[in-house]
C-alpha cells in the first residue's frame, strides 16, 4: 500500500504549474494576496478621483506658501519704491512779519532778555509809531532800539548817567547790605547816623523808619539781607550832580515816558521807573550790536553762499552810509560745476547699483523731503569787496546790493520765495515771476493762480538733466500757486519723485502689483498662506487633543466623570464663538500686543473654542468598544487604564478623527480668514488671506483692485475645497460601506 506524505503533495502542487495562471488550482496559495487594512484603505483613497485633486491641490498649497518665497526675490514687508511724475510742492512764498536778528558785534555781552523781547517791541512801536525805544536794565546798561528804515531795526547798547528825577512817586534812597552793614546810596550820602538807623530796622519784609524828622521807607532787594530804602519825594527836579536850568526842566516835563529830547545838543531820555516817578539819563552814543530785519536775501547766482556777517553789514549799511565791505564769491561758476558733477557722479553710482542688482533704500518720509538737486562740494574762492545797496529802480520796496564792480551781487525782499525744504536754488527770474503772481493774488484775495515758467529739466530717476558741457537744461511748466494761510503760499509743479510704488498693476517684475503699503501682492500671497495654513493645523490640533483626552476620560470613566464632562462640553456648546473672539481682539488691541504674540494667542483661543464637538464624538466611539471582547481580554490581562486607553481605545477611533480634522482644517481657514477681515486676526505688517482681502474692502477698491482681492479669494475657495475632498475621500476610505 502506498504512503502519501502531505508535505510533499503541497510542495508539488506550489512548485512547477503554479506559477502558470492557466494551470493554477482553486486551492494554489499563489491565488491568496491578502492586505494590510491601511493599504486597502490607501487603495479605495486612490481610487477616489476627487480626493486625489484635493490632494494635488493641497501639496501645491503648501509649496507655494511654504517654498515659493525662498525663490521669490521680494519679501513679505519689504517697501517697494519708484520714480513718478506728479504735482508736488515746489516751494513757498511767504510774506515775512516777524524780524530775524542779526549779529553785528559779537563782542558785546548783551542782556539775552532784551533781545527775546524785540519782535513785540518793534509791533509796539509800529503800532505807536515811534522811531526809537529805550529800555534800561539792572544791569545799569540802556538800549535803544531805533528804526533804521522800512523792514530794518538796529539795538544798541550803551552805558546810562541818570541826570534828574521828578514826579510824585518815591526816591530810591540807597541799598542797605545786612552783612557788611553799609548803605550803598543812590546820590549823596546821609551819615552814619542814617547807616545806624537803617541797621536797626530793616529787617523782615519791609517797612518804614524815621530819621530827622523825615519818613523812610524800605523793601527786600534783589541781594540776600538786602534792603532798598526810598524817601518821599520832594518837590521839583532832584538832581544827581549839577543842576541844569528851568529850560531843561520844561523840556523834560513836556516829553512823554520812553521818549528822546534834545536839550543843549545832548540827548536825553526819560523813563518811568514806576507811576507818577520819572528819571531822567543822558545819552551817550550807543553801540549797535544787533540788526532785525524782515527782509529776505536772494543771490543772483543760484544757490550761491551769504554769511551772516555778510548780511548783517548789508542791512546796517541799507539806510545809513550804503556801504560796506565784505567777502565776495569770484567764481561762482564753480557751484554749477559742481552740481554737474555731481549729478554725474550720482549717475555712474545709481548704473553700478543697477548693474550690480542693488536697490535703493529709502524711506517714504525722506523720499517727501528729498529734492532734485544733488548735494555739493563747493571750492568757492573769495576776495574783500565794497559793496553798495541801493533801493531798486524795477521792483519797489526791493533792495539791490551791488559789488563794486557794478555786478548785482544780491537783493534785499519781505516776500520770500524759497524751494520746500528750505533751500535757496532757484533762479531770481522764477521767483520775480512767483512773486508777481502772488502779489496779484494779494490784492485780489484770490485762493490760486498759474504761471508758467522755465524749471530744471529732470531725468527718469528724478535727477537734473544736464549736457555734455556741463550746463543744466531746462524745460517749461506750469506751475499752481495755492493760498494756505494769510501771507503764506505754496508752489506746486510737476515733478519726478520717489515715492511708494502703491497699487501699481501686475507686471512682469511684480505678477501680481502691489497694494496700498507698496509691498509686492504675490509674497505677501505666499507668506499669508504660511499664516493661515499655519493657524488651520495647529488649531485641530489644539481641538483635537483636547476632544481625545475629554472624551477618552468621559467614554472609558462614565459616571460622574461623564457628566461633568459632558455639561462642561455643554457649556462651550453654548458659548458665542464670534463674540469671544471679538472681546480676544479687543483685549489683544488694548494690550499693544506683539503681532508674533498675537498670532499664538488667536490659535490658543480658536483651539480652545471648538474642541467640544471632538470630544463629543471620542466619547461615543469609545462606550461602543470598550464592552467588546477584546477590551475585555485587555483588561484580564492586567494592563493600566492610561494604556488600556490610549494604546486599545483611542487607535480605534483615529479614523473618525482623522477625517473629523481633515474637515474641519478647511472651516478653520475660513474662520482664520474672517477674522482677519474682521480686524480680529493678525495685525499689520504680518499677511493673512484674509486680512489681504479687508485691505481693499470698500467696493469702490473692490472694483478698482479686483487684481489683490480675486487671487486670495480663489486660494482661500481652493483650499477649502481641497481639504473637504481629502476629508470625503478619508472617510469613504475607512468606511467603504457607509458610501453604499
Amino acid at each position: 500500500m502506498a504512503s502519501y506524505n502531505l508535505n510533499e503533495i503541497l510542495k508539488r502542487r506550489t512548485s512547477g504549474k503554479s506559477s502558470d495562471p492557466e494551470h493554477m488550482d482553486l486551492g494554489d496559495t499563489a491565488r491568496v494576496k491578502v492586505l494590510s487594512p491601511m493599504r486597502q484603505v490607501m487603495k479605495r483613497f486612490m481610487r477616489n478621483r476627487l480626493a486625489i485633486f484635493g490632494s494635488c491641490v493641497l501639496i501645491f498649497m503648501f509649496a507655494f506658501s511654504f517654498i515659493g518665497p525662498i525663490f521669490y526675490p521680494y519679501a513679505e514687508d519689504q517697501t517697494l519704491y519708484t520714480f513718478s511724475k506728479i504735482e508736488s510742492q515746489y516751494s513757498f512764498v511767504q510774506a515775512r512779519t516777524e524780524y530775524t536778528g542779526y549779529l553785528l558785534n559779537d563782542e558785546i555781552d548783551y542782556n539775552r532778555s532784551v533781545a527775546t523781547k524785540t519782535n513785540s517791541n518793534i509791533n509796539m512801536m509800529e503800532s505807536k509809531g515811534l522811531t526809537s525805544l529805550f529800555t534800561i536794565v539792572k544791569d545799569g546798561m540802556i538800549y535803544e532800539l531805533k528804526k533804521e528804515g522800512p523792514g530794518i531795526y538796529t539795538l544798541s547798547q550803551s552805558e546810562p548817567k541818570k541826570i534828574a528825577a521828578f514826579g510824585e512817586g518815591l526816591i530810591l534812597v540807597g541799598n542797605y547790605n545786612g552783612i557788611s552793614k553799609t548803605v550803598s546810596y543812590e546820590h549823596e550820602s546821609l551819615g552814619a547816623e542814617f547807616e545806624a538807623v537803617a541797621a536797626e530796622n530793616c529787617k523782615g519784609k519791609g517797612g518804614e523808619f524815621e530819621f530827622n524828622g523825615k519818613t523812610y521807607t524800605f523793601e527786600p532787594g534783589s541781594a540776600k539781607k538786602s534792603f532798598d530804602i526810598f524817601a518821599e519825594p520832594e518837590e521839583g527836579f532832584r538832581y544827581y550832580g549839577e543842576a541844569l536850568d528851568a529850560g531843561f526842566e520844561a523840556a523834560a516835563q513836556t516829553a512823554s515816558a520812553g521818549d528822546v529830547f534834545s536839550y543843549g545838543g545832548i540827548d536825553y531820555a526819560l523813563t518811568s521807573p514806576e507811576e507818577g516817578s520819572f528819571e531822567i539819563y543822558a545819552l551817550d552814543e550807543g553801540v549797535p550790536f544787533m540788526v532785525y530785519t524782515q527782509f529776505g536775501f536772494d543771490t543772483y547766482v543760484t544757490s550761491l553762499p551769504l554769511s551772516a556777517e555778510f548780511k548783517a553789514q548789508a542791512l546796517f549799511a541799507a539806510y545809513g552810509s550804503g556801504t560796506f565791505e565784505a567777502e565776495r564769491v569770484t567764481n561762482p561758476e564753480a557751484i554749477e560745476q559742481a552740481a554737474a558733477a555731481a549729478a554725474a557722479r550720482a549717475a555712474e553710482e545709481a548704473a553700478e547699483k543697477a548693474a550690480a542688482g542693488e536697490e535703493a533704500e529709502e524711506t517714504a518720509a525722506e523720499t517727501e523731503a528729498a529734492e532734485a538737486e544733488e548735494p555739493i562740494t563747493l571750492d568757492l574762492k573769495y576776495t574783500t569787496d565794497t559793496f553798495t545797496v541801493t533801493p531798486s529802480a524795477e521792483h519797489e520796496g526791493v533792495l539791490v546790493v551791488t559789488a563794486s564792480d557794478g555786478t548785482p551781487y544780491a537783493e534785499l525782499n519781505t516776500l520770500v520765495v524759497r524751494r520746500y525744504n528750505g533751500d535757496d536754488t532757484m533762479e531770481l527770474e522764477l521767483k520775480y515771476a512767483i512773486r508777481e503772481v502772488v502779489q496779484e493774488m494779494m490784492e485780489s484775495r484770490a485762493e490760486t493762480a498759474k504761471v508758467t515758467h522755465r524749471i530744471p529739466e529732470q531725468t527718469d530717476d528724478g535727477k537734473n538733466k544736464y549736457d555734455e558741457d556741463g550746463v543744466l537744461q531746462f524745460e517749461d511748466s506750469e506751475m499752481t500757486i495755492t493760498r494756505r494761510s494769510e501771507g503764506e503760499y505754496v508752489v506746486k509743479a510737476m515733478q519726478t519723485r520717489y515715492l511708494i510704488d502703491k497699487y501699481a498693476s501686475p507686471t512682469s517684475e511684480h505678477w501680481l502689483g502691489t497694494d496700498g503699503n507698496g509691498f509686492d501682492v504675490l509674497a505677501r500671497i505666499m507668506y499669508g498662506g504660511r499664516i493661515s495654513l499655519l493657524v488651520g493645523f495647529v488649531v485641530v490640533f489644539i481641538e483635537t487633543l483636547l476632544g481625545i483626552i475629554m472624551g477618552g476620560l468621559a467614554g472609558f470613566f462614565g459616571g460622574w466623570v461623564d457628566n461633568i464632562i459632558m455639561r462642561l462640553v455643554d457649556i462651550f456648546y453654548c458659548l458665542p464663538f464670534m463674540p469671544i473672539m471679538i472681546i480676544v481682539g479687543a483685549l489683544m488691541d488694548a494690550s499693544r500686543m506683539n503681532i508674533k504674540l498675537r498670532l499664538f494667542v488667536l490659535m490658543a483661543a480658536m483651539g480652545v473654542m471648538g474642541w467640544a464637538s471632538i470630544a463629543r464624538l471620542v466619547r461615543g466611539q469609545i462606550l461602543s468598544l470598550r464592552e467588546q471582547e477584546f477590551m475585555t481580554a485587555a483588561e484580564a490581562t492586567g494592563l493600566p487604564t492610561g494604556r488600556r486607553i490610549f494604546r486599545h481605545l483611542v487607535p480605534n477611533v483615529m479614523p473618525q478623527l482623522i477625517v473629523s480634522a481633515t474637515m474641519g482644517l478647511g472651516s478653520t481657514i475660513l474662520t482664520e480668514s474672517t477674522l482677519s477681515f474682521l480686524g480680529l486676526g493678525v495685525k499689520h505688517p504680518m499677511a493673512t488671506w484674509g486680512s489681504m482681502i479687508n485691505s481693499v474692502s470698500s467696493a469702490a477698491a473692490m472694483e478698482q483692485y479686483a487684481y489683490i482681492w480675486i487671487p486670495v479669494g480663489l486660494l482661500i475657495c481652493f483650499t477649502v475645497i481641497a481639504f473637504n475632498f481629502v476629508g470625503d475621500g478619508l472617510r469613504d476610505a475607512f468606511d467603504p460601506k457607509g458610501k453604499r
